[in-house]
């Protein structure tokens, strides 16, 4: 059986680590796969075949090479992808962007954290998506 893993793609390796042990804490058995940009976004979840797919991908929206809505718009094109739960994450809340990736696929899009309360809910938020 092939181990469930949420997948995170952000340029930030602060907000990566954040977010990564903040799923830890909570679940510290969830397997976790990043990369730092758009491209190794699209790259990885093209190479994933059908047994060995996420059950969540975070992406954040302004990454180098691809933003998230690019992303999106590059992998609706893959029906495997279809029904996984796609979180996309931002410094900003910018209404034009947020359309954008929810046009593209994204379940949702929201505005990273400024405390330690902001990052508990949309640690929360990751798990449920993902049925960790």
């Amino acid at each position: 059986m092939i181990e469930s893993y949420i997948f995170i793609a952000d340029d930030d390796q602060e907000d990566t680590s954040m977010l990564v042990d903040g799923i830890r804490a909570v679940r510290p058995g969830v397997a976790i796969k990043t990369v730092d940009d758009g491209r190794a976004a699209v790259e990885f979840l093209e190479k994933c075949d059908a047994a060995n797919l996420p059950s969540l991908i975070v992406l954040d929206y302004k990454m180098p090479f691809l933003n998230a809505a690019d992303v999106l718009l590059i992998i609706t094109e893959q029906s495997q992808l279809a029904g996984i739960p796609k979180l996309v994450w931002s410094t900003s809340m910018q209404p034009k962007d947020a359309a954008a990736c929810v046009g593209r696929g994204a379940t949702d899009y929201i505005q990273k954290p400024a405390s330690q309360a902001e990052l508990r809910i949309i640690v929360e938020r990751v798990i449920r998506l993902g049925n960790f």
